[in-house]
């Protein structure tokens, strides 16, 4: 039942008649299945090479999508270019952080020193003013050419040509004292000007660098895509 022997047999008056009909008989089982056998696997082959060669014209259209992609975006390493890009967002978002809080500070000393003025109190007192050692050694100069005006002026006469220098070295001072507070209350405002101006420069800048990732990134997905589609060939 499941032996591969088969039985043939012929009849005929003549021995030699039935032997050789018999070996056609067999000859023609043994082509026939054969060829049940062989068949099958020509066919097999065929559809095997029409499936390879079209998985290999596949690859090499995926291939030359990937290449073309690559060519037409000048993209030589996506990753590399994306990393760098992205480092140059985040370095880009700090300094904005830092100029806001820069700004912030700048307006609020600005507004201060507007607060002084219309109040018509001595910008002498203003911290910025108060703290600075120029302004500071200017000070100092004053109240020691003051300390020896009144010294002179108990046994000299004003016109005498030690108060009249006293008093121009007096006013000197004074004008100095009040350019240096000058400076630095435009100091002030320009800072504040200035501190805008950068944070507004920066949030432009960081709205490019923002998009240009968003692009690289969204080709690095495309080259994924096609990657994948190489690969999987």
């Amino acid at each position: 039942f499941n032996s591969r022997i088969v039985n043939i047999s012929y009849a005929s008056t003549d021995r030699k008649v039935a032997a050789l009909m018999a070996n056609k008989y067999a000859d023609a089982y043994i082509a026939t299945n054969l060829q049940m056998i062989t068949n099958p696997a020509r066919k097999s082959n065929t559809w095997f090479d029409a499936q390879l060669n079209s998985l290999r014209n596949s690859l090499e259209d995926a291939q030359s999508r990937l290449t073309d992609y690559q060519q037409k975006e000048g993209i030589v390493s996506s990753d590399e270019r994306l990393d760098t890009e992205n480092s140059r967002l985040q370095e880009l978002s700090s300094q904005l952080v830092a100029a806001q809080q820069a700004t912030r500070n700048a307006v609020t000393e600005k507004k201060k020193l507007q607060e002084l003025l219309d109040s018509g109190a001595s910008l002498t007192d203003f911290r910025l003013v108060f703290d600075n050692p120029v302004v500071q050694r200017i000070k100092a100069d004053i109240r020691v050419l003051e300390g020896t005006r009144v010294q002179y002026s108990s046994a000299l006469g004003k016109n005498h040509p030690k108060m009249k220098k006293i008093d121009s070295e007096l006013n000197a001072a004074r004008t100095r004292l009040k350019a240096e507070i000058q400076s630095i209350s435009d100091g002030i405002n320009n800072a504040a000007d200035l501190s805008a101006e950068r944070e507004h420069d920066l949030t432009q800048e960081l709205a490019k660098q923002k998009k240009l990732v968003l692009g690289l990134k969204n080709q690095h997905d495309r080259i994924a895509v096609l990657e994948r589609e190489v690969e999987s060939l």
